[in-house]
């Protein structure tokens, strides 16, 4: 015992020295961990916002408007969310554009401001986009929402009111989101 407390003695220089380096390393390991989940966070910890939406419903009479569709939003994401405008249109699919109208240069979307909470409801944004005489409307738009980070972000849907699933061949960009 005397003898490991006299190396102590004799070598507490380069001993401190290796405990101050193996400290060091440790509190490197330990930044870079805690640094890789601060920039994951935001990707995980923010709202994800969705929409869609069909014909309106009359809410008195439970009468379906075959002539009006209605946006709808909910929020899939941990933290609320903050729909800033949004763009809606039905058109038949051999009228469909090859891409959606709100890309093209110029296109102003609809100012809106609703905050969407975490697992709350479907809500209504609109419901006086009408819809096009034709054998197969498709709806189609944009929601653009920013989330707790004042990040701008965007969902882009395209719904066949009529037939299910007839998306086929259409431009990516109607379905893409951030």
């Amino acid at each position: 015992m005397r003898c490991g407390l006299e190396f102590v003695e004799v070598n507490h220089g380069p001993l401190t020295a290796l405990a101050t380096i193996a400290l060091a390393i440790f509190t490197t390991t330990l930044w870079r961990a805690t640094s890789k989940l601060v920039k994951h966070t935001p990707k995980v910890e923010r709202a994800y916002i969705s929409g869609g939406g069909g014909y309106r419903i009359d809410p008195n009479t439970g009468a379906i408007d075959f002539r009006r569709f209605v946006l709808t939003v909910q929020n899939y994401g941990k933290t609320p969310g903050t729909v800033i405008a949004y763009a809606a249109f039905v058109a038949d699919r051999t009228n469909l554009p090859p891409r959606p109208a709100y890309l093209a240069p110029g296109f102003t979307p609809t100012p809106f401001h609703g905050v969407y909470q975490l697992g709350g409801p479907t809500q209504p944004i609109s419901d006086d986009t009408p819809v096009s005489v034709g054998a197969n409307p498709i709806a189609y738009g944009r929601l653009w929402y920013t989330d707790i980070f004042d990040k701008v972000h965007y969902f882009s849907f395209a719904l066949p009111i009529r037939t299910p699933n007839d998306l086929a061949g259409i431009d990516p960009t109607y379905t893409e989101s951030t």
